[in-house]
């Protein structure tokens, strides 16, 4: 299993874009009947900018799991699209706190966890705490619908509920806002022993170059 950090651009492969838009639409719309924006087959958003940080798991079928990561200083969904989950809380508007959106993943395609939760899930929170902790991020937040609270809950992940705490209309479902604890706790949780191999994806050598001079 191959896990890919970072802009999209800086994936090796040039077709990974579509691809995660198909899976995207295949789980938001095709799984769960999500009224998203999709068209031809692809599900993308405005949120999808060339700066959009994202985590991919892909396996020899293509990409199994994938979450977004927006800069909470600028545009993102829980202020503009889930006003009613921040449930009476201002929208957070600094760089160091970022949301977590578009989670999705195909279970069937890894071991699950002795709590009954896919390694995926695991193995993208446990990349999300390392880009978190490496760019000074101190906490994550995001919509999620209750089943979806219910699976963090039974990996142990800490966290709290936004504002009054209760469960808010999002249109296809009920959910809440949540507040993840970036802490040594979230940590231990997501660093489990997993049964699956997962290997990063290099990035492009050109964007490492570029990345490299701009550091000079």
């Amino acid at each position: 299993m191959l896990v890919f950090t970072g802009k999209l651009r800086d994936h090796p492969r040039n077709e990974i874009e579509n691809e995660l838009y198909r899976f995207r639409n295949r789980i938001f719309s095709g799984r769960l009947g999500w009224d998203v924006e999709s068209y031809r087959g692809l599900e993308r958003d405005s949120f999808d900018s060339p700066d959009t940080h994202w985590v991919l798991l892909e396996d020899s079928e293509g990409i199994c799991g994938c979450i977004r990561m927006l800069d909470c200083s600028g545009t993102y969904m829980l202020s503009t699209i889930f006003p009613t989950a921040l449930a009476g809380e201002c929208p957070p508007c600094t760089p160091d706190i970022w949301e977590l959106t578009r989670l999705a993943i195909d279970a069937s395609r890894a071991p699950r966890m002795e709590n009954g939760v896919s390694e995926l899930t695991f193995v993208i929170l446990r990349e999300v705490y390392a880009f978190a902790k490496a760019n000074g991020i101190k906490e994550v937040v995001g919509v999620a619908s209750l089943p979806a609270e219910r699976i963090y809950r039974r990996m142990g992940i800490p966290m709290e509920r936004l504002g009054h705490r209760q469960s808010v209309d999002l249109g296809a479902v009920r959910g809440v806002g949540l507040r993840f604890h970036l802490n040594e706790h979230f940590g231990r949780v997501v660093s489990q022993t997993l049964l699956g191999q997962y290997q990063s994806v290099e990035h492009k050598v050109e964007h490492k170059v570029e990345q490299l001079a701009a550091q000079i």
